[in-house]
């Protein structure tokens, strides 16, 4: 049974089944007879002291560089010879105990295999090779005009995705590719060189992988900082909204969960109501708690940058394009995946955990780019109109409506963005006192504002969140005025948020807001405050 005559020689070896229970020794024939009543026994290539005695990695085997000393179903294993790889965490190189005793006995002697020294391990894969040119910003309230460019290969970026660190969640984050002038938003995305999905349905890691595995794909999976969480906070009025229900129901909040977050059947078998009405300061939140969510993000290599002035049809059109082809990827893929992530300029955060939070990790699958063109195009619907209000259903007087401050509209769930955020209900609040000028050219700044409005007139001209869809970007035309200064000029409704392009007609000032929102240029601040931020 001592099959290993290298750096496995004389070693404690781990072995775990799928319910996380491990058995150590340094006898082979004793974790070989644990490990046959075991439920899927696993091996540690790592020993107890952080030794690294052999590598495994997931992935495709036969487009590995060097060649791998075993192939494994779905993976690979160099052996380590010569001194073992220091300072390796336990737990992540598992690979199935019986797939490779079967091997070792395939081989006429394991002395016949390639053993590799730890210098030699520089694995080479089509997926690994390719340039990236990404943006960073220190967090999510990175100032327009200041994200970083860095350019390295996606083996590179992979090493930096591997290192997961102790922080909090809001830290050093990334785009999918390259900005113009350091913005961050759809508009100025000139090319996406990798594509990243938020995986929070609670599916686990080796379902995940497998996934990706039958699909030749090099990718980099990595835990996020509310992984194994075992509470959440439902927005009450998107729950009550889109289960057309007036109270906490317990059935209905596990179909909203599955059918709404994507949230499988087993977390939520045992939900329950912590708190029906939790006040927080983004709004009242149903409190439930459920089995711990398993939640990942997966970062693959495209075979070609997506080059958004390169795609045919206007900058709009290859937006869209980005979208739908990313929706048909998941979709294709089987991930349900946040809808907010199909933008462009989406940013995701480096691997970070909490200091007392031991379960995390980050996975490298080895493989191929990924050809997103090889996808269908799924259309992504937030059911956002832009047709020409109807009736005003809330107390704003004519002359702030002429002011392009006219709130309403006969869909009752047109200000409400997908995290649940009532925008009318804010508006009806603090519309009268909120200065969007001084929030804008405080909290985002940089070419967003553009140059005072003219003949005088109170305000500045900004840029449109919808300017993709102007049939010319840049110039004038859009403005906000403070609600101070409306008042001051005789206009007692509140803040203006107007657009006077073609594209933008019939749009709400709340239009505008909601689409920054979604963009994640400025976030809820909550509704007990007199402003709407902050910036994200």
């Amino acid at each position: 049974m001592r099959v290993f005559p290298h750096g496995l020689r004389d070693v404690p070896l781990t072995v775990r089944d799928s319910h996380g229970e491990t058995f150590t020794s340094d006898d082979l024939t004793e974790v070989a007879r644990w490990a046959s009543r075991a439920d899927d026994p696993m091996i540690d290539l790592v020993t107890d002291l952080g030794e690294g005695v052999g590598l495994y990695v997931a992935g495709s085997p036969d487009v590995v560089e060097p060649q791998p000393s075993l192939k494994l179903e779905g993976g690979m294993i160099f052996m380590i010879d010569g001194d073992p790889l220091l300072k390796q965490p336990a737990g992540f190189h598992l690979c199935p105990l019986s797939a490779f005793l079967d091997k070792g006995r395939e081989a006429d002697s394991l002395d016949d295999l390639t053993w590799y020294t730890p210098a030699q391990l520089n694995i080479v894969t089509p997926g690994s090779i390719p340039n990236v040119v990404l943006m960073t910003g220190r967090s999510r309230q990175e100032g327009q005009g200041k994200w970083k460019p860095i350019t390295s290969t996606f083996a590179q970026f992979s090493a930096i995705l591997l290192d997961h660190k102790v922080g909090e969640k809001n830290g050093t984050c990334f785009l999918q590719g390259e900005s113009a002038d350091g913005a961050r938003k759809s508009s100025a995305q000139i090319a996406n060189h990798i594509l990243g999905v938020d995986l929070d349905s609670g599916a686990p890691l080796n379902d995940v992988m497998a996934t990706i595995q039958k699909h030749g794909l090099e990718a980099v999976i990595y835990t996020t900082h509310s992984h194994l969480k075992d509470t959440s906070e439902i927005k009450r009025d998107h729950f009550m909204k889109k289960m057309d229900a007036n109270v906490a129901d317990l059935e209905l909040l596990k179909r909203y969960l599955i059918e709404r977050k994507g949230v499988l059947p087993h977390i939520v078998k045992k939900l329950e109501v912590l708190d029906d009405a939790k006040h927080t300061a983004e709004g009242v939140v149903i409190l439930v708690r459920h089995e711990p969510i398993p939640k990942f993000r997966a970062v693959f290599s495209l075979s070609e940058p997506f080059i958004f002035a390169k795609r045919g049809g206007s900058q709009q059109d290859a937006i869209n394009e980005w979208k739908e082809r990313y929706a048909g990827f998941c979709t294709d893929m089987g991930f349900f995946f946040d809808e907010k992530c199909v933008d462009p300029a989406r940013l995701f955060y480096l691997p970070r955990h909490k200091n007392s939070n031991s379960n995390f990790g980050s996975w490298r699958i080895a493989g191929n780019t990924l050809d997103l063109d090889k996808f269908s195009r799924v259309k992504i619907s937030r059911n956002r109109r832009s047709g020409a209000a109807r009736g005003p259903q809330n107390a704003f007087t004519a002359a702030a409506i002429a002011a392009g401050a006219n709130d309403y509209d006969d869909d009752p769930d047109r200000y409400i963005t997908d995290d649940g955020f009532n925008l009318r209900r804010w508006s009806a609040k603090f519309a009268k006192h909120f200065e969007i000028q001084t929030m804008l050219d405080t909290l985002v700044g940089g070419d967003f504002i553009r140059e005072p409005r003219p003949s005088g007139k109170p305000g500045v001209q900004v840029e449109c969140p919808f300017e993709a869809e102007h049939t010319t970007l840049g110039g004038s035309g859009t403005f906000v005025v403070n609600a101070g200064d409306n008042y001051a000029d005789g206009f007692e409704g509140g803040f203006t948020f107007n657009c006077q392009h073609a594209a933008c007609n019939g749009r709400d000032r709340l239009d505008f807001l909601k689409e920054l929102l979604e963009n994640e240029i400025i976030s809820e601040a909550g509704p007990t405050q007199q402003k709407l931020p902050a910036r994200a």
